[in-house]
């Protein structure tokens, strides 16, 4: 026993080794022409020296430095994770066909659930619209790989990180398979299809935007209302699409929560960038008809008068109340959620929002 208690100490105490190496490299001066020396070999690691091929003559960054040090050391799990995050985060390394093959070896020979969700992640940084470092194919099958284990935190984010990269034509059948498995839950499977929504062909979108109606998803409407606010995204859907999105999106109004005297400032904010969105769909670039359909959501005799101190307050109104301020409309609105914040048993909140109106209507009138 004491004899095994030596060797795990003295692999302990080569780890540590390992590390203040790479700790001592890190605090160089980046722009400093000196060479960095070779680590000297010991044992009880297995060192992983990329080789270098036509063209991988990249000075060293600070990327360089955490990913050599995690190649040399490869800690347990747990430790590398961390390093793992960290050039993840960092991202300013060589992209070359030796380091990515390094570390998909090291995915291939991985024991632990963390280190492997960290390998995915950073393996799928060696993509490149355009494939300017050769490697598109491989990063593809690399994550792909993923749908041979069992270790679900893994698959979920080979899976997560492959939609993220572009539209393939198995992006929707990998997002379903690993939802099936249950790697990922409904919203990370109906939100990652909204993201790929921008990403997608026409056919792929028209796939999309049927598996996005029958899910009805809140997660997956939220992205999407935050992706149709953007005028340019609506101005390239097919008219037939924008239908399509402006009914999925009238099905799935957001609530506000609670009692009538309450706001939640999270669902406002939810809710005024859900109305911006629908009305943008149905105005098909018309500011008139943006007008008209957000007073006829907010401006209703039976309405929620929470809906329109939602949308006031919040900066996705700005355009709204620039050219609505002098109207007799803008006027009714204004005395409607006054006479709310008078009611009995509204809660401050309720009253700090309608003088936010005030004064946000009195800023951008001038």
């Amino acid at each position: 026993m004491k004899i095994k208690s030596i060797l795990k100490l003295s692999g302990f105490a080569i780890a540590l080794g390992v590390i203040a190496w790479g700790a001592s490299l890190l605090a160089r001066e980046p722009n400093s022409s000196q060479a960095a020396p070779e680590p000297k070999v010991t044992t009880g690691f297995p060192v992983f020296s990329p080789l270098a091929t036509q063209g991988d003559h990249a000075s060293s960054t600070k990327g360089d430095i955490l990913l050599q040090s995690y190649l040399h050391a490869r800690l347990p799990g747990p430790l590398a994770r961390p390093q793992l995050d960290e050039l993840y985060a960092t991202s300013n390394f060589a992209r070359t066909r030796g380091n990515f093959d390094a570390l998909r070896q090291a995915l291939r020979t991985s024991k632990s659930s963390e280190e492997r969700v960290g390998l995915a992640r950073v393996l799928s940084t060696f993509y490149s619209r355009g494939d300017s470092h050769g490697l598109n194919k491989e990063v593809r099958a690399a994550l792909l790989e993923a749908k041979a284990s069992h270790d679900l935190s893994y698959l979920s984010a080979s899976v997560l990180a492959y939609t993220r990269l572009d539209y393939f034509d198995d992006s929707e059948s990998f997002l379903a398979y690993a939802w099936g498995k249950r790697a990922i839950d409904d919203d990370g499977y109906f939100g990652e299809l909204a993201h790929l929504l921008n990403l997608a062909p026409p056919a792929g979108r028209a796939s999309i935007l049927q598996t996005l109606q029958q899910g009805n998803n809140p997660y997956a409407r939220d992205i999407l209302t935050a992706q149709l606010t953007q005028g340019s995204v609506v101005a390239e859907l097919p008219a037939h699409e924008s239908r399509i999105l402006e009914k999925m999106l009238t099905d799935c109004e957001p609530v506000l929560p609670g009692e009538k005297h309450q706001i939640g400032l999270i669902s406002s904010f939810q809710y005024s960038a859900w109305l911006k969105a629908l009305a943008t769909l149905g105005a098909a670039g018309d500011p008139a008809e943006y007008e008209r359909a957000i007073l006829a959501r907010i401006a209703a005799p039976e309405s929620d008068p929470r809906k329109a101190v939602a949308f006031l307050f919040n900066p996705e109104s700005d355009s709204f109340i620039l050219s609505q301020h002098r109207t007799p409309a803008y006027a009714q609105l204004l005395a409607r959620i006054d006479a709310y914040a008078r009611e009995p048993g509204n809660s401050s909140t309720v009253l700090d929002l309608v003088r936010e109106v005030h004064h946000r209507t009195e800023m951008l009138s001038r």
